[in-house]
């Protein structure tokens, strides 16, 4: 990618930033993780327990650290998970907990997807309309699962005698807690998913207008979106390189030009690295019992 981009382009690009709107690119990233806090303990608040905004949200930021050297953009929820059991009095909340909170932002991740591809047709390129299909697909599939209690049942019985026998048991308590989660509570979750892209695509928006870009609010979150879904494939660690990839051929599509693109994809990640950095020193402020 950078042998087919002009650098010295990049280097004038980044000559002209505008700081005020680098400010609010930032300021946009920390209402995302205060965002993603409160859709947690709304979860949470839906089983029926609760850790405490401040504690989650440490939680949440020490997860982050976690996924930015792990493959994908899940990995830290391991992390999290680990951390929130005995807060919340339980592995297995914390588990439905996080398990509810990707599920409601994946299926409103691919539904903005598609949405994007559909109001902007130069986003609809062959392997874009590819991957959306395929979120659409899977996210089908996940919501016919965790759905349908005689699957779950047939499963976990044919397997009880075998080695997955167990680790599948475990699913289907957690399917359980997800068939208990009140329904209104739900819809909470996707709303909150909603402002949570918004909130990312204002961070994509205020980043192109700091390097003079000119690209409306709704281009850059179906840009956004796009992205997120592409980075959501484990094959990069916290998916670095292939989010700059994705911004440069979305944004490219968008009608910006490469070298312009790859500068606020490279703002984007140093935004990132910076709460990266936050979630680093409060996992290291952490007793040595509780990072084991």
């Amino acid at each position: 990618m950078l042998s087919r981009i002009d650098l010295d382009r990049c280097a004038e690009v980044i000559g002209r930033a505008t700081p005020v709107w680098l400010v609010a690119a930032f300021v946009s990233c920390s209402s995302v993780h205060i965002n993603s806090t409160f859709k947690w303990r709304g979860i949470l608040t839906g089983m029926g327990t609760d850790g405490g905004w401040w504690s989650l949200l440490r939680i949440y930021t020490i997860g982050h650290f976690a996924s930015a050297f792990l493959p994908g953009t899940v990995g830290g929820d391991v992390l999290r998970w680990r951390l929130a059991g005995p807060l919340v009095g339980s592995y297995l909340a914390a588990a439905g907990s996080i398990l509810i909170q990707r599920f409601t932002g994946v299926t409103m991740l691919v539904m903005l997807a598609a949405a994007a591809v559909v109001v902007d047709p130069r986003l609809a390129t062959r392997p874009v309309v590819l991957l959306v299909g395929s979120g659409l697909a899977i996210v089908a599939l996940a919501w016919v699962i965790a759905l349908n209690r005689r699957l779950a049942i047939a499963v976990t019985y044919r397997t009880r005698r075998r080695r997955v026998g167990r680790p599948l048991r475990t699913l289907y308590r957690l399917q359980r807690v997800l068939r208990t989660f009140p329904a209104s509570s739900l819809v909470v979750a996707l709303g909150w998913s909603f402002l949570f892209y918004a909130g990312v695509g204002l961070v994509v928006y205020f980043s192109c207008l700091a390097f003079e870009v000119r690209i409306g609010l709704v281009e850059a979150i179906s840009v956004l979106v796009v992205v997120c879904l592409l980075t959501m494939l484990p094959i990069s660690l916290g998916g670095l390189g292939l989010k700059q990839a994705g911004d440069v051929y979305m944004l490219g599509l968008a009608g910006v030009d490469p070298a312009q693109a790859l500068v606020v994809s490279l703002l984007r990640q140093m935004i990132h690295y910076a709460y990266v950095l936050i979630g680093g020193l409060l996992f290291v402020s952490l007793p040595a019992t509780e990072r084991v």
